[in-house]
């Protein structure tokens, strides 16, 4: 009898200890699941007022849009337009300090060619809608066009002299989908431009210097509007103060520097236009290419492990430039390149650079740094400033942690079946009591 009530007693603590954990699991389950993870299902009040599609290629595609009113956006992706699993978060908002705006930029990564995506944009947790479609946007097959080799890059301004952070740039050449960066803390941007992708066709298009584009920077209070040449944007010949228009259609031999003209009486010399010197650089390869004496040859060597050495020879025109076959950790790095100074001298320049961490802040360094050569013939030392180049810095591929959630109702029948397991899980340890 005695032995009947100890083991009843027992059995009801067995329950309640077995039920007090169930409850505390399930509460857990549902927060992290529901709470922490909602789903973007309901249409938003907010309108596209501009959508489109920029910095177009096989592998990755930008898109901007503008909405009526400021918000919290970001895009939700994938293959199968009804599991929209992908995200892409605003690349304004990468430092996880998200701010609500008009105007978003976002980067569909890890794309392949010639493949069909479809997306949305979310607005405050809801999906402006589209006809109540997803937008689609299909991918270009790999290129085979010769690769454009300079970068766009140029600063702006306030009027009153200030640096103009975050504002968006946008360049378009021909018929193509158009290159966009957001200028950093300094005012400064840059675009990497390989070449341009038709917008009906998606043939990728070759750019040349003589070649006209049309440049707009804006925020949501003022708009420049510039007309250049190609060969014209590294850099723009003039820092742009916000609000005011230029037209920069000399030829472009009468407003490159005399160090970079094409043709007869070049005055060439050897120099490294990138890396900078302490340049902070948010991708595993970096841009390593520089100026020199035509037909010699160029060292190039990497302190990684495994070391990375290269040798290369300048061309007809005088660049050179150095491809990586491999992809570089987060870290510091240093770069030597060798060469050949115009009275046939060995120099060679030294270049300390760091390979950011995935989602890591990158300040644009100073568009104005000298670099410094070291000519070493036998004993002797003697160094000399070679011509500014811009900061090595690339507006599209950040990737951060992505803070908003993925997408797809098709997730609620996994929760579900979880759920179902847990609560099996508790009921199996209650009858164990």
């Amino acid at each position: 009898m005695y032995s009947d009530l100890y083991l009843k007693k027992r059995n009801n603590i067995g329950f309640f200890v077995a039920s007090g954990f169930l409850i505390i699991v399930v509460s857990i389950f549902t927060f992290f699941f529901f709470h922490n993870n909602p789903i973007p299902t309901r249409a938003s009040k907010n309108t596209l007022v501009k959508h489109e599609i920029v910095n177009f290629s096989s592998q990755e595609v930008g898109v901007f849009w503008e909405t009526n009113e400021e918000d919290l956006g970001w895009l939700i992706y994938g293959v199968d337009q009804n599991k929209l699993q992908e995200t892409a978060v605003d690349e304004q908002d990468l430092n996880d300090s998200k701010t609500k705006h008009t105007l978003h930029y976002a980067i569909l990564k890890k794309l392949r060619p010639s493949q069909t995506y479809y997306y949305k944009i979310v607005s405050n947790q809801e999906v402006i809608d589209n006809n109540s479609q997803p937008f689609t946007v299909k991918t270009s097959a790999d290129s085979t066009e010769p690769v454009y080799s300079r970068p766009a890059y140029g600063k702006v301004i306030l009027t009153n002299g200030e640096p103009a952070p975050n504002i968006f740039v946008m360049v378009r050449y021909k018929n193509t989908y158009p290159f966009l960066a957001i200028t950093k803390s300094s005012g400064e941007w840059l675009i990497t431009i390989r070449y341009g992708v038709d917008h009906d066709t998606l043939q990728t298009i070759s750019l040349y210097d003589q070649e006209e584009v049309q440049i707009e920077i804006f925020n949501n209070q003022n708009k420049s509007d510039i007309r250049a040449l190609v060969g014209q944007l590294s850099p723009l010949p003039k820092t742009v103060i916000l609000g005011q228009n230029y037209r920069f259609l000399e030829t472009v031999n009468d407003v490159l520097p005399a160090s970079t003209k094409r043709g007869s009486g070049t005055t060439h010399r050897f120099e490294v236009q990138f890396p900078q010197n302490g340049a902070v650089i948010p991708r595993s390869v970096p841009l390593i290419k520089g100026r020199g004496i035509p037909s010699t040859d160029v060292s190039v060597e990497i302190d990684s492990a495994p070391k990375f050495a290269s040798t290369v020879q300048v061309d007809a025109i005088g660049d050179w430039r150095v491809e990586l076959n491999r992809i570089m950790l987060p870290g510091v790095y240093q770069l030597k390149v060798t060469g050949q100074n115009a009275d046939g001298q060995t120099v060679y320049a030294i270049r300390n650079f760091t390979i950011a961490k995935s989602g890591e802040a990158v300040v644009l360094g100073e568009a104005t740094d000298s670099a410094q050569l070291t000519v070493t013939p036998i004993l002797t030392v003697t160094t000399f400033a070679v011509s500014p180049s811009p900061a090595d810095i690339y507006v599209y591929d950040p990737t951060a942690t992505p803070v908003p959630p993925t997408s797809g109702s098709s997730n609620y029948f996994s929760y579900i079946l979880s759920g179902l397991g847990l609560l099996v899980f508790g009921i199996g340890i209650v009858l164990l009591f």
